[in-house]
């Protein structure tokens, strides 16, 4: 697990590939426990990137938030999701593009009824997600099941959720599922970023209460 470029936790769980389910829910788990803040791109990868590749993609875009620099990693980018590039987002609608290499298989869908989230032009484009109703998901595929890497820059001033286990946290990009199954999940309880992976169930917590990072 790493925050702003940094290894903050790391664990064990299980090694088969995590099949289920078959939707990985953006600000929300499973159709509830929704998010509330902002999260700016969104980035999943069908490859573990290195230490090095997670410090590059942390000063890629920090220099939306004041500090300039490199460019993110492409290979391995299978899911894109900008609202700061006028390509996957132009501003208005409810359509945001995959403008990564998995194409338009990739565009968020609105799971249940749950409604778009808000946009904004700060800190070049965000979404905000309301914490009650607001999410979206993307498929899973069998892309991202055995090594993949989850990203996005996000922040909140919400304490909601539990800690111990990642399933009772508010959901950032999630793919549970409510039984004993090979799933994962990343969320927030409490304040605290959590990272999980079920049958057994075991989860990484971040050790210190955040609000404004790149995980």
């Amino acid at each position: 697990l790493y925050v702003d470029g940094v290894q903050v936790a790391s664990g064990t769980g299980n090694t088969n590939s995590l099949t289920q389910p078959s939707q990985i829910y953006i600000g929300n788990w499973m159709n509830g426990r929704f998010f509330q803040g902002s999260m700016s791109a969104v980035h999943m990868y069908n490859t573990a990137l290195s230490a090095l590749q997670i410090q590059n993609n942390y000063d890629a875009l920090k220099g939306r938030f004041g500090i300039s620099g490199p460019n993110i990693i492409q290979n391995g980018l299978l899911v894109n999701l900008d609202p700061a590039q006028t390509t996957s987002y132009p501003g208005t609608g409810t359509v945001w593009t995959n403008i990564g290499s998995g194409g338009t298989t990739y565009n968020p869908t609105r799971p249940d009824g749950q409604s778009f989230p808000t946009f904004s032009a700060a800190n070049s484009g965000i979404f905000t997600f309301n914490g009650t109703n607001q999410g979206t998901a993307v498929p899973r595929n069998n892309n991202l099941q055995d090594d993949f890497t989850l990203s996005t820059w996000f922040k909140t001033t919400s304490n909601a959720g539990s800690t111990g286990e990642w399933k009772s946290g508010r959901g950032l990009l999630d793919a549970s599922w409510n039984s004993t199954v090979n799933d994962f999940g990343l969320t927030m309880g409490q304040g605290k970023l959590m990272f999980g992976t079920g049958s057994p169930n075991v989860t990484i917590t971040s050790p210190l209460t955040l609000s404004l990072i790149h995980i």
